[in-house]
């Protein structure tokens, strides 16, 4: 009888050669633990979004008036800008939204620069018309959510929970966003004897402090490479208590805080 011809497939190598099917399953098994460390792992790919929003907010307009007033005014100043692709206006009662997108590369710290800076040249917005808000949007991945809570009053959590944050962003984190408190606020309480005695009604203080306290560009160095910004904002009662309400005859300065009570709610 005669035997049965060696066959000359892998398998039948393999199966001659057993040292060798080792060697290669060993090397596969290294090779694919030196790729599990280099592999990208997340479950969104990363993208940019290029896109600047501007909304003007003014109560009690309707639509056709929000488009006529702030529309019109500031649609021209942003269409032309350095790298816009495409601009989308919106009207809704009593609020304007304008939405730029840039084309895609292009600094987008440079264009949100340029879009404040072109927003601010607008001389012709309302005058009961609320100041312009200018945001970048940017997509952010959530990794975790944190629950504060205990038997103290809302402050005390809040200035717990702003700690907690602060320590987090030195530590790298990007962004943590506080909610589910309230708003905070800054109260300005004045006695009408004291408006009547000082000729002033309650309009005269919120245009002082409306007029003082605010962030407004300044201007363009270097050829628009750096922009100069005012920072007039006060977010504290005892920047606001600093403010000049009114120059009295003999020259001294009444100040906010001589006439009124601030406090931080």
């Amino acid at each position: 009888m005669s035997s049965a011809p060696h066959g000359r497939g892998v398998i039948a190598l393999f199966a001659r050669h057993g040292t060798a099917a080792n060697l290669l399953l060993g090397m596969m098994f290294i090779c694919g633990l030196a790729a599990l460390t280099q592999i990208n792992r997340q479950f969104f790919p990363d993208f940019g979004i290029d896109m600047v929003t501007v909304s003007v907010s003014w109560p009690g307009a309707s639509a056709a008036d929000v488009d006529q007033n702030i529309i019109q005014g500031v649609e021209p100043e942003l269409r032309f800008l350095n790298g816009v692709k495409k601009v989308i206006s919106s009207s809704y009662e009593g609020l304007a939204m304008v939405t730029l997108e840039f084309e895609p590369g292009y600094d987008m710290q440079q264009a949100l620069s340029d879009v404040e800076s072109a927003v601010g040249q607008v001389r012709t917005l309302p005058e009961d018309s609320e100041r312009p808000e200018i945001q970048r949007i940017v997509r952010y991945e959530t990794v975790s959510r944190l629950v504060l809570s205990g038997p103290f009053p809302e402050h005390s959590l809040k200035a717990h929970a702003k700690r907690i944050r602060d320590d987090l962003l030195q530590r790298g984190i990007d962004r943590i966003d506080l909610f589910g408190a309230r708003d905070e606020e800054i109260w300005v309480e004045l006695r009408p004897q004291t408006l009547r005695q000082l000729d002033l009604k309650l309009d005269d203080i919120a245009a002082r402090i409306r007029a003082v306290s605010q962030d407004v560009p300044a201007g363009d160095l270097l050829g628009g490479e750096k922009q100069v910004r005012s920072l007039g904002l006060m977010r504290t009662a005892n920047e606001l208590k600093d403010i000049e309400v009114k120059a009295l005859p003999d020259g001294r300065r009444l100040l906010l805080g001589d006439i009124a009570r601030v406090s931080e709610a």
